[in-house]
């Protein structure tokens, strides 16, 4: 069904749909981004400090600093930088999101395409390169993973 064979029960429908997806895919961006902000700082970035404190302590009192500890502050480091490329990715794709959107709706007001289209184009955008997202999710966990394995074997190795 086109937007002007639409009768005022379907179109007061199909207008109520739309500004529910509008508010949606801004709280949806919001969130992520608060998401995203909250575990570069608090998880990468303690630990990254954590690590340096204790670099910077071993250096006070003149002891080598272990290889598992310049590892851990990679693994650590490299995770902030990969939550940061997230966040980055996150933010654009909700933005072409809701480009998206904002592009299919103007069609189907201007009868270019069907609801039916609409409601699927819109599905095809939200799914696409979900992949990135998922890849970049896992590499910084793996990155966090790696950074506590170093310090566990580090821990084990001097007991």
């Amino acid at each position: 069904m086109k937007y002007s064979e639409a009768d005022e029960d379907q179109t007061e429908s199909i207008v109520g749909h739309i500004d529910r997806r509008w508010r949606q895919l801004h709280e949806l961006e919001v969130k992520w981004t608060d998401l995203t902000l909250k575990y570069l700082f608090i998880v990468s970035g303690g630990a990254a400090a954590a690590v340096l404190t204790y670099i910077g302590n071993l250096a006070k009192e003149g002891t080598s600093i272990p290889e598992a500890a310049v590892s851990m502050l990679g693994c650590f480091s490299g995770a902030l930088l990969i939550v940061g490329l997230l966040k980055f990715v996150v933010t654009y794709k909700m933005l072409r999101i809701y480009r998206g959107w904002q592009q299919i709706v103007n069609r189907f007001y201007k009868d270019e395409i069907e609801w039916s289209v609409a409601v699927e184009d819109d599905w095809k955008n939200v799914r696409k390169n979900e992949w990135m997202i998922h890849l970049l999710s896992g590499a910084a966990f793996l990155a966090v993973c790696a950074g506590v394995g170093f310090g566990v074997f580090n821990i084990q190795k001097e007991s």
